[in-house]
């Protein structure tokens, strides 16, 4: 695309009300459009292709500007053309005030930016406020850009280590104003007392925070007693059919590990691990919700999962040890969907499972040996934890089969050779 055809489009897209300024490298014309809410029909009225790269277009052109790449310069002209416009090809440095002026863009949509920490994009920041990816485009600033990574680069430069520019007192001070600290954190013996109430105070919140979370989740349907340990809220409420957009109507993360939630609790409850311990009532709330918050019997647990899998039709007695659920339920023909209906994990290693609980049986490996009334329950499904023995009869067996097989080769090599030599007489 020639400069000019960029100008003239950029030029038609101003005339039904989109601001062009708000280009940044990624965007088509229709993503561009919709930081000024224009849809994708009314750039079709004007006869735009809304997939048009067009962030690609004025990278390349700045790069020709800058005497990079094959292509042709754009003129003085047009240059200037363009910065009435608000773009400028001129290279952006990523200067301190550069920052301040990001936060001070996100806060007038109501982002928190103290909340700004190292691994932030300026959309997981503005998450942490509930500020949707629809609103930030509309400010022009790109998503996906690693605010976090430029606090660090700014904090270092200010404590004079790494190569950027130190920010100015001034500076310095605004950014207080915004909640970003550049000095290091001291810790002090009263902080660590400090620290060591608000920890217990927040396990109570959290304990507090993960029922009220599942009550939520209940008022759209969501069975969370199906909730495993690797569980984010969206994976749980996929397991009773609710989507990501109904999990986020009601105002939850869909990427926050509830499962994960769920097991500090129950180890901070059995005392394994350092927190305050939920309280009687909480433990009974969790329980009427259908968690247990006890130490799991994984034996009972693979033997509850085997009786289920057979409700549905699944020959367990094909599992081998490299099995998920998924890939033993296929082997019956049984699908996915067949499994996640009855709230099954299909990812869950049951082959694996089943190898421990056997070893365990033999006084083998760590985990807990199964009681003889499992032993004669899984017997009866079919699973046997014995170690399979070779008698006298099966090694006859093997060897019979071995030896006519190697008759059946040597018969077969016998015919090919009298071929060849038909074959070489008759070429003779």
């Amino acid at each position: 695309m020639k400069v000019e055809e960029f100008i003239n489009i950029l030029k038609k897209l101003q005339t039904i009300g989109v601001d062009v300024s708000k280009l940044v490298a990624k965007d088509t014309i229709e993503t561009l459009a919709k930081k000024s809410g224009i849809n994708r029909e009314k750039l079709e009225e004007i006869g735009l292709d809304s997939t048009l790269k067009m962030g690609n277009k004025k990278t390349t052109i700045a790069q020709a500007y800058r005497g990079q790449g094959t292509s042709k310069p754009p003129t003085k002209e047009q240059v200037e053309e363009l910065e009435r416009m608000g773009i400028s090809l001129e290279k952006q440095e990523h200067t301190v005030q550069e920052f301040i002026n990001i936060l001070k863009k996100l806060q007038t949509i109501g982002v928190d930016v103290s909340k700004l920490v190292a691994r932030d994009t300026i959309e997981t920041l503005a998450g942490k406020s509930g500020i949707s990816s629809e609103k930030l485009e509309k400010t022009g600033l790109d998503p996906t850009q690693r605010i976090g990574n430029k606090k660090t680069t700014i904090v270092q430069a200010y404590r004079g280590k790494g190569e950027g520019k130190r920010p100015t007192k001034k500076q310095v001070e605004e950014l207080a104003k915004l909640g970003i600290s550049l000095e290091r954190k001291r810790i002090t013996g009263k902080k660590i007392v400090e620290a060591s109430i608000i920890s217990l105070t927040k396990q109570k919140m959290k304990t507090e925070e993960f029922i009220n979370i599942l009550k939520t989740l209940q008022t759209i349907g969501v069975d969370v007693s199906r909730m495993s340990a690797r569980d984010t809220i969206e994976t749980l409420a996929e397991k009773s059919g609710i989507s990501r957009e109904k999990v986020e109507e009601i105002g939850l993360d869909p990427a926050e590990k509830i499962g994960r939630k769920k097991d500090t609790i129950g180890q901070v409850y059995r005392g394994k691990r350092k927190g305050k311990r939920p309280t009687k009532e909480q433990v009974e709330e969790i329980a009427k919700l259908g968690i247990s918050l006890q130490e799991r019997d994984t034996v009972q647990e693979f033997v509850d999962t085997i009786a289920v899998l057979q409700t549905i039709g699944v020959d367990i007695s094909k599992v081998s040890i490299s099995d998920t659920i998924e890939t033993l339920a296929k082997k019956s023909g049984i699908s996915r969907e067949k499994l996640e209906e009855i709230g099954v994990d299909p990812e869950k290693k049951i082959g694996i499972q089943k190898s421990n609980i056997a070893q365990a049986y033999r006084g083998k490996g760590t985990c807990k040996s199964p009681t003889k009334e499992q032993v004669e329950e899984l017997a009866k499904l079919g699973i046997s934890l014995e170690r399979k023995r070779i008698t006298g009869k099966k090694i006859v067996e093997a060897s019979i089969i071995s030896l006519t097989n190697q008759e059946m080769a040597d018969k077969v090599d016998a015919e090919l050779k009298v071929l060849v030599e038909q074959r070489e007489q008759k070429l003779k």
